[in-house]
């Protein structure tokens, strides 16, 4: 049976999305390609039944990083309205217009979310 042209053109991703201190919490979320950073933080708030909005990011470690430089050196992608803030970490992309499908995801790669700049979740 041949795929639909939209599954072709429009993959599905499926992220293992676990609490850093409590790896034995930890949910699976699909999203399309052609969904944004934005949209994983929104299915990730609903995955992990959060209810009060807060400021959010994503840190993908540049290759062979180690320690403190996995994100110190990090491309980060943030809420919007974070976006446009200076970073301590250097510059911030907005998560609402990264699609998935340009940002060149690889097989078990890892990354970080920060949800909540005071609590750190």
């Amino acid at each position: 049976m041949a795929k639909a042209k939209s599954e072709v053109s429009n993959p599905v991703f499926v992220f293992k999305i676990a609490l850093a201190d409590q790896d034995d919490i930890w949910r699976r979320i699909a999203v399309r390609a052609s969904q944004t950073l934005g949209d994983l933080h929104a299915a990730i708030f609903d995955a992990f039944d959060r209810e009060e909005e807060h400021l959010y990011s994503f840190f993908f470690p540049r290759p062979g990083s180690r320690g403190r430089a996995r994100l110190r050196d990090a491309i980060e992608y943030s809420h919007p309205y974070a976006s446009d803030e200076e970073s301590p970490f250097g510059e911030t992309r907005n998560a609402a217009k990264a699609k998935l499908r340009n940002l060149g995801f690889r097989p078990r790669q890892v990354f970080f979310y920060l949800f909540d700049f005071g609590d750190e979740w």
